[in-house]
């Protein structure tokens, strides 16, 4: 379960004036912190300050550069952007200091396919499952890619895994139901299961 800081309660309560003082405070209490430079990058890539936020990121790195934690945030920030070369350059430096870190592959698979190198995004989806074998986020992320690629079966089968693993993300409901409302292969097609899942995805978020 995730504890919330000070500041990230700010944020979340809509106020990001006061969470960014006390961000900044974080940091200039604890200019070595890397949670809490990673915190403020965070917070400054949802404000839309990119730019701020990449400078953290680069920051983490000089602090601590034989820790993936500055090539990873520096990998999150450039994907939110759509940065997907910077991305790659980012996530794959993550892997090779930890070839275990499955998020490293699903950055990097996401900034593969955004490339249109869907064989590579492929196997590094595959990677990160093989590390992280019940990961809902990286099952529905393949789901995607199987989608594009036209193994409709498989995207299937990882989007209704992703949805059992995670019954309360309502996203992976909500994919579900367009693949079965929309998918070309008749054999998968099913309005009525379509109708069932965006039913509970809006349960889940009524206002999306």
């Amino acid at each position: 379960m995730h504890v919330y800081c000070a500041e990230e309660l700010f944020e979340l309560s809509g106020n990001p004036h006061a969470a960014l003082i006390e961000f900044n405070k974080a940091v200039d209490q604890n200019p070595g912190d890397a949670t809490a430079l990673q915190q403020r990058q965070v917070y400054f890539e949802n404000q839309g300050q990119h730019e701020k936020a990449l400078a953290d990121g680069q920051r983490l790195i000089e602090l601590r550069p034989d820790l993936p934690d500055g090539y990873l945030s520096q990998a999150v920030s450039h994907v939110a952007s759509g940065e997907f070369q910077d991305a790659m350059k980012y996530s794959s430096a993550v892997i090779q200091k930890t070839p275990d870190n499955w998020f490293g592959y699903n950055l990097r698979a996401a900034s593969r396919a955004a490339n249109a190198d869907f064989s590579g995004a492929m196997e590094d989806f595959n990677k990160a499952l093989e590390l992280s074998p019940d990961n809902a986020y990286v099952l529905s992320a393949r789901s995607v890619l199987d989608r594009q690629m036209g193994d409709y079966q498989r995207g299937l089968a990882d989007l209704e895994r992703a949805v059992a693993l995670e019954p309360q993300e309502y996203v992976f409901k909500a994919l579900l139901a367009d693949l079965l409302a929309t998918c070309p292969d008749e054999q998968i097609r099913n309005a009525g299961k379509a109708a069932e899942y965006a039913k509970d995805a809006l349960k889940l978020a009524p206002n999306d």
